[in-house]
């Protein structure tokens, strides 16, 4: 039974980044192949009503700088099955950053969370079961993270002089 918990279970991969420009290029790298993109307005943003979007990721960029888009949803085949990108206090989240979130449906999280450990500009990075970690901004340190989540697979919390402080908990 165990075994087929684990085959079905999803991971959820949470990293957060005060450039949008981060955020947005890692999941354009990440996600792929990209079989659909949606985008949600900030004007809409209460509805959550993602519409489709046409062209490439990357051009959506100005669109998040000005203000005019909120969140970005790019869908996948395989082991992720979505990128997701999400403005600071989106949807009323107590989180002042850029939120990248990508979905495994599969335990291959590890190869994209190395890859995620390498970008400068990454500050908080974690991986959990099923919907997540719900960061905010009082957990974004070391001594104030959510290690103890028992959602939480593994976290890392970039420290003031640049260095990871990586944590798995045992399951």
């Amino acid at each position: 039974m165990v075994g087929s918990r684990s085959r079905m279970a999803q991971y959820v991969m949470e990293f957060t980044s005060g450039s949008v420009e981060t955020a947005l290029r890692l999941l354009d790298r990440l996600v792929s192949p990209k079989t659909s993109l949606q985008t949600l307005s900030c004007a809409e943003q209460d509805t959550l009503q993602y519409r489709p979007s046409e062209g490439e990721l990357a051009g959506l960029l100005p669109d998040l700088i000005a203000g005019s888009l909120c969140s970005v949803m790019v869908h996948s085949e395989g082991e992720i099955r979505y990128g997701l990108l999400t403005c600071p206090r989106f949807n009323g989240q107590q989180l002042s950053s850029w939120m990248g979130t990508i979905e495994f449906g599969v335990e291959a999280w590890r190869p994209v969370w190395n890859q995620v450990l390498k970008d400068p500009n990454v500050a908080v990075v974690c991986v959990g079961m099923e919907e997540g970690i719900d960061l905010a901004d009082s957990m974004l340190t070391a001594a104030s993270f959510p290690w103890n989540d028992p959602s939480l697979v593994a976290g890392a919390v970039r420290q003031p002089d640049g260095t990871w402080d990586v944590r798995e908990p045992e399951p």
